[in-house]
C-alpha cells in the first residue's frame, strides 16, 4: 500500500526517492546504536534487556511485556490474512480463515520447536522467495509494461505535514530491521555478526525498495500511482490481464509466510528474559 500513499503526498520522483533513502538513513542510524547495546548487553529478551539496564525492572518489564504482546497479536493478525488470500485462491476455504490461520500458525511452531537450525532454515528460504518474487516484479515492470509513467513536471509535495506523514509512512515499512537482537545470547560472536547482520539487512532491505519503486514509477501513470490502493497489483493487471489478481495473491502469500515465521523465531525469545530476572 506504501508506495501509492508516498507518492500522492510528495509527487514527484525525486521526492519520492529521496523520502525512501532519507528514512534508510535514520534506520541506518538507529541500528548502529543497537548493534552497539547489542554488542555490549548480549542478553536474551531483545529491547527488553536495554530497557532493564537504562530505567529499571518496571519499564523492562512494560517494555518487554508490550513487545511480546505487540508480536503475537502481529501474528494472530497475519494467520487471519494469510486465510483470507488462500480462500481466493481455494474458494472452498473462504469459511475456514480461522481454521487456517490456526493450522498455519502451528505448522509454524511445530517448526521452531524443531530447533533454530529448522526455523532459521525456513526463514532463509522464505526470505530468498520473497527477494525472488520482488525482483521478479521489477523485471516484469522494466522488460513488460508498455512505459506508461508520466512523471514529467511532477508537483513537489504540498506541505511539511505531508513530508512529515509520507516519512511516518515509509519507516513502519523498514520495521522488523532490529530482530538480529533477539538472537544476541545464542550469538557466538555477536560483536561480529551482529553488526554486520543488522547493516546488511538495512543495505539489503533499501535496495529492493528502491527498484520496486523505481519499477512502480517507470510503470503506471502517475494519477494512477497516486491514487491505487495496492499500486502492484494494479501493475500487474497491466502485464498479465484476467490472471494478474492470481499472482498478486500468490505473492501476498509468500511475503505473509517469511513474515509469521520471523515472528515465530523473535517472539519466544523475550519470555527467557523476562522469566530470568523473576519478571514474568
Amino acid at each position: 500500500r506504501v508506495p501509492g500513499e508516498v507518492a500522492a503526498l510528495l509527487g514527484s520522483p525525486w521526492w519520492i526517492a529521496a523520502g525512501w533513502l532519507l528514512c534508510a538513513a535514520y534506520v541506518m542510524l538507529c541500528a548502529n546504536y543497537v548493534a552497539e547495546l547489542a554488542t555490549m548487553l548480549p542478553g536474551m529478551g531483545g529491547p527488553y534487556v536495554y530497557a532493564k539496564r537504562a530505567f529499571g525492572e518496571l519499564t523492562g518489564f512494560v517494555v518487554g511485556f508490550s513487545d511480546w504482546s505487540l508480536i503475537t497479536a502481529s501474528l494472530a493478525f497475519l494467520g487471519v490474512a494469510f486465510g483470507e488470500y488462500l480462500g481466493i485462491l481455494f474458494p472452498e476455504l473462504t469459511h475456514h480463515t480461522a481454521a487456517t490461520a490456526l493450522a498455519i500458525l502451528l505448522l509454524f511452531a511445530l517448526v521452531n520447536a524443531c530447533g533454530l537450525r529448522a526455523g532459521s532454515g525456513t526463514q532463509k528460504l522464505a526470505s530468498v522467495l520473497k527477494a525472488m518474487a520482488l525482483l521478479s516484479f521489477v523485471l516484469a515492470c522494466f522488460l513488460i509494461s508498455p512505459r506508461h509513467g508520466d512523471w514529467q513536471g511532477a508537483p513537489s509535495p504540498a506541505s511539511l505535514a505531508s513530508i512529515g506523514i509520507a516519512v511516518q509512512l515509509i519507516i513502519g515499512t523498514y520495521g522488523g530491521w532490529n530482530a538480529p537482537v533477539y538472537f544476541a545470547a545464542e550469538d557466538r560472536d555477536p560483536g561480529r555478526n551482529l553488526p554486520r547482520s543488522l547493516f546488511s539487512g538495512v543495505l539489503v532491505v533499501t535496495g529492493l525498495y528502491l527498484l520496486v519503486n523505481a519499477a512502480l514509477l517507470y510503470a503506471l501513470p502517475a494519477a494512477q500511482l497516486r491514487t491505487s490502493i495496492l499500486p502492484a497489483a494494479a501493475a500487474l493487471q497491466l502485464f498479465f490481464g484476467g490472471v494478474s489478481g492470481t499472482i498478486a495473491t500468490m505473492l501476498a502469500l509468500v511475503l505473509l509466510l517469511s513474515i509469521i515465521n520471523a515472528g515465530m523465531l523473535t517472539t519466544p525469545r523475550v519470555l527467557p528474559g523476562l522469566r530470568r530476572d523473576r519478571l514474568l
